[in-house]
């Protein structure tokens, strides 16, 4: 959450300046809006992907294995039905792919994060796992749609929401306790 959250949020308000940043002059002004949509949706598969792969890590190292693959299958099956069922409605579309996608992983990410739980007999830290990520991706996610609609978009000011984003979520996250002092020298350690 503390990763995934923030990327999501951010890749979702700078959906469409992304897409004119790399694609601006080579492909139509529709397809950029397009894009910017399909973007802004499939950009909230990030949180699921990556609490599943964590999940996954846990349980294959718990001698868990069999159980990601299954709600990893489970979560495909869904993604292909609903991909043949959604794009099929006209008023769906297109739009359809990243509304499977979302429920993929979180078909994917609930059981996995249910027997992870279950399997290190520990609990749901909502607060510092959930509330706390998400208080500082808010703070980053309204600095950054504030400079997207005060900023022309072109390339430099899409750098620049970028390197401001990071910058209010890493303070953000340090001020709400997201991140700790603790965990700022033990990543240093690692180094």
């Amino acid at each position: 959450f503390l990763i995934g959250l923030p990327c999501s949020i951010g890749m979702s308000v700078l959906a469409e300046p992304l897409m004119r940043f790399f694609y601006q002059g080579s492909i139509a002004e529709e397809q950029l809006v397009l894009g910017g949509e399909l973007l802004m949706m499939s950009a909230l598969t990030i949180i699921l992907f990556t609490v599943v792969q964590a999940t996954t890590s846990v349980l294959q190292g718990l001698g868990k294995q069999r159980i990601p693959m299954y709600t990893l299958l489970a979560g495909v099956i869904c993604k292909i039905i609903l991909n043949y069922v959604l794009i099929a409605i006209p008023q769906i579309n297109i739009h359809g792919a990243p509304i499977a996608s979302l429920v993929c992983y979180s078909v994917s990410m609930l059981p996995n994060l249910y027997y992870m739980l279950k399997y290190t007999n520990s609990g749901m830290n909502w607060k510092g796992w959930i509330i706390r990520p998400v208080i500082a991706s808010a703070a980053m996610g309204i600095a950054v749609f504030a400079l997207r609609e005060l900023l022309p978009v072109n390339r430099l000011t899409v750098m620049v929401e970028v390197a401001a984003g990071i910058l209010v979520y890493a303070a953000a996250a340090i001020a709400v306790k997201a991140i700790t002092m603790d965990d700022l020298r033990a990543f240093r350690r690692r180094k």
